[in-house]
């Protein structure tokens, strides 16, 4: 039996018999829902007795008052959620490891892509003098400024779902960390104007050249 200090709610009491303690087990383990007369069936059953009894006896009130099963099973309750909470607390810490990794590895590939177009290698092999030549021939990919966009979109997504942050349009400011990169790409000449209106529309062509200051060539 556990000491004074280690003694939690639900362990034996001191002076509690065991018969009265187990008939407590079998009253807390039936959880919240729990009542007098359902463990007392529970108990009659075990022993094989058929049928219900419809009527607690007086000997098991007297027990469960002077023992304080109900409030006994209730901090048992109360600890059983805890553990619980705790469980999925730590389930979902992992969880927004693991999505703050994947928006990290998109944002990577978005800058990637921005930098320089994603790379398809192909690797051919040539014997020549009876030795192997690896060669490895680069290719630009397929890809327009509106896949980095929607790449940058997906990454803020993830990980503001990851931070447990807003995710909608309507409370997070318009002026996004995509648009902030197709900023600067404008701003060293390496997009055009037109080019972004064609992309993303006239809207967003018409922010970038005003907060860009870059007044628009005259064709």
């Amino acid at each position: 039996m556990p000491n004074d200090i280690d003694r939690l709610p639900w362990d034996q009491e001191p002076g509690e018999p065991t018969k009265h303690f187990d008939r407590f087990v079998r009253y807390k383990l039936i959880g919240p829902d729990r009542t007098l007369y359902s463990a007392y069936n529970q108990f009659k059953a075990r022993g094989g007795s058929e049928g219900r009894v419809f009527a607690v006896p007086g000997a098991w009130r007297k027990i469960a008052k002077q023992w304080r099963w109900q409030e006994r099973a209730e901090a048992w309750d109360a600890e059983q959620r805890r553990v619980e909470e705790a469980k999925w607390q730590a389930r979902r810490a992992e969880l927004r490891e693991q999505e703050w990794g994947t928006a990290t590895l998109l944002l990577d590939k978005v800058a990637r892509m921005l930098s320089f177009p994603v790379e398809q290698t192909t690797r051919s092999v040539t014997s020549a003098d009876g030795q192997t030549i690896n060669t490895t021939i680069i290719n630009p990919a397929r890809w327009s400024f509106a896949d980095a966009a929607r790449l940058l979109d997906a990454s803020s997504k993830v990980r503001r779902l990851a931070a447990e942050m807003e995710t909608s349009h309507d409370v997070i400011e318009q002026t996004t960390s995509w648009e902030d990169e197709l900023l600067a790409i404008y701003k060293d000449g390496k997009v055009t104007l037109e080019r972004i209106e064609e992309e993303f529309g006239p809207n967003i062509a018409a922010r970038i050249s005003a907060r860009s200051g870059i007044l628009p060539s005259k064709a």
